[in-house]
């Protein structure tokens, strides 16, 4: 798919404007499939295997080449100088997840990835807002003070000495935002979801399965037949943790080298190849959970009930029927398929139902309803 990255269109200046332009690539790898041609695609891009040793040494070194920040000049440090080193530490973890993936180390790769998606819209905050630079040194100064306050214990080192210390790094008034925050900063700037999505789509999941000690975390310990285990169930993908890590890193090295060229070729083919791989911790989950409980045999039952919904809509009778009628004909097909892939009903299956027959009865608009035919929404 060829980005509009590539685009020979001029810059109109300013920091935003050029990470407005690198960031079109993930903007059009993140689109919603429109129909069911296009969800099979990305299905079978993220099952299919995906060798490339060869891009991925031509984009690292590409990559790499855009890291021009040595010797570190510390105090004199600009924005496009910390988004530098965020992605030095990207091309680090973009080598450690794939190391910790060879030892089978899931959870390690996994947190791995959570550190990828942050040091990738650290880096895009700090290129769309990083006029001031002071409150990179005031997160200097908190952490000294975190990190120096279990010896401020009054003699003979007092607590007053580390602030007063800590103050010569930066002002603790004028913090960076939280990653959420960032996130909204670099699409208010851009006018483009990409930092929001990554963050929704992929830090919070992976915050909440793997970071953090919480319910959904510990429940990985619990698997069939409420029988507790050692080693925590894998929800995600190996394939989606490289190909998660190779995306970001692939997009903020565009982000940067939008300063100096308006063309990257094998990075903005890289980035939308992995990241239109990528499939999000939940809908791995969700997938995961249909296989196993996918009756097989019932596949041709399965494929009959959506031939025989699409053709209502599509025939026109959908939108001669009224809303009613329609919906509850709507209802019956979605539970009867969903029949063969859920064999243990959970007490919100019936809320599902119920949304998405509703959601799929109002699709035909009402002038639609006064035509003899009308277009499927099942697609």
């Amino acid at each position: 798919m060829e980005s509009r990255f590539l685009d020979n269109r001029p810059y109109l200046g300013g920091a935003e404007t050029q990470v407005l332009q690198a960031l079109s690539v993930l903007s059009d790898s993140t689109d919603s499939p429109s129909n069911l041609r296009s969800v099979l695609r990305s299905l079978l891009h993220s099952v299919l295997p995906y060798p490339d040793p060869l891009r991925r040494r031509r984009a690292r070194r590409e990559a790499r080449a855009l890291v021009r920040c040595d010797p570190w000049p510390d105090r004199d440090a600009n924005a496009s100088d910390v988004a530098q080193l965020l992605l030095l530490r990207l091309l680090w973890l973009q080598r450690e997840t794939r190391r910790a993936l060879r030892w089978r180390l899931h959870d390690a790769a996994a947190l791995h990835t959570r550190s990828a998606v942050e040091a990738c819209l650290s880096g895009l905050y700090w290129l769309c807002d990083g006029t001031d630079v002071e409150r990179l040194h005031a997160k200097n100064a908190e952490s000294f003070r975190r990190l120096l306050s279990p010896i401020a214990t009054g003699e003979p080192i007092p607590r007053e000495l580390i602030d007063r210390m800590a103050g010569l790094l930066g002002s603790p008034a004028k913090l960076p935002p939280t990653l959420s925050d960032m996130a909204d900063i670099v699409g208010k700037k851009t006018g483009l979801t990409v930092a929001s999505d990554l963050y929704a789509r992929l830090y919070t999941p992976l915050s909440i399965l793997y970071a953090h000690p919480h319910g959904m975390a510990l429940q990985r310990h619990v698997g069939p037949h409420d029988r507790i285990q050692e080693e925590p169930d894998r929800v995600w993908t190996a394939a989606s943790m490289r190909h998660s890590v190779d995306a970001c890193m692939a997009y903020l090295a565009l982000a940067i080298g939008a300063k100096t060229s308006n063309k990257q070729t094998t990075l903005a083919r890289y980035a939308d190849a992995h990241m239109t791989r990528a499939v999000s911790p939940v809908a791995a989950m969700g997938g995961r959970a249909v296989i196993r409980g996918f009756g097989w045999s019932k596949l041709p039952q399965v494929m009959r009930l959506f031939g025989e919904l699409r053709r209502y809509y599509d025939s026109g009778s959908a939108a001669r029927d009224a809303y009613p009628v329609r919906k509850a004909r709507t209802a019956i097909a979605y539970e009867r398929m969903l029949d063969a892939i859920d064999t243990n009903p959970q007490p919100y299956r019936q809320m599902l139902l119920d949304y998405f027959a509703d959601l799929t009865a109002r699709s035909v608009g009402e002038e639609e309803r006064d035509a003899s035919t009308a277009r499927s929404p099942v697609r």
